[in-house]
């Protein structure tokens, strides 16, 4: 049963989800030991299943509130968090041919009493560099957003530079190439902007 879908540019498929047994029909009815990210072709054979489902402590981590996915030619990039108490969850990036590295969620630009970490888009461009929008909250309302980029030399996601103007509110929506697709919202405009992010 997948709740997460992301299309390759080779035409495959990738999947977040969990295998179930209809005639069950309750927990008992899951694979503990089947994959939650699957690789499938156009044809919807399975290239591919990854992360076995007994190591994901909340199953609301595969669904689409807690979940994000973006594929590229290479490889998939899977964040799936939450936002109850402390924070738990990772990012996860899996090869073609298989390898996966695990890296720690994002953090809030300022540390909440109730870790409080809220997204608004992933997305991988063709270079491989994977951005995240982590956004900002003042006495529970969002007042900006951070646009963080992946080091993964060093573990940790890194905040980038906006080119365009400033706004109260963003989303990544995807990318071409090796620009972003970014939706923004200020004061009486909103508008969606490619660009190509500044790490420096």
């Amino acid at each position: 049963m997948s709740s997460v879908v992301a299309a390759a540019p080779d035409d495959t498929l990738w999947a977040v989800g969990y295998e179930l047994n209809f005639d069950d029909g309750s927990e008992r009815g899951v694979n503990l030991d089947g994959g939650v990210v699957r690789h499938f072709d156009r044809n919807g054979k399975t290239l591919g299943a990854f992360v076995p489902r007994s190591s994901i402590e909340d199953i609301s981590h595969l669904s689409l509130q807690f979940s994000m996915l973006a594929a590229t030619a290479d490889r998939v990039g899977w964040l799936h968090y939450d936002y109850k108490g402390k924070a738990h969850g990772a990012y996860v990036e899996i090869s073609r041919d298989g390898n996966f590295a695990s890296y720690p969620l994002p953090e809030p630009r300022e540390p909440q009493p109730h870790y409080l970490l809220e997204l608004g888009g992933m997305a991988i461009t063709d270079s491989g560099d994977t951005f995240v929008v982590v956004k900002n909250r003042t006495n529970h309302v969002q007042s900006d957003f951070t646009l963080l980029a992946l080091n993964r030399s060093a573990g940790r996601w890194m905040p980038v530079r906006m080119v365009p103007a400033p706004a109260k509110a963003g989303e990544v929506l995807g990318s071409n190439g090796n620009e972003l697709a970014f939706w923004l919202s200020g004061s009486g405009y909103s508008t969606v902007h490619f660009f190509t992010p500044d790490k420096k």
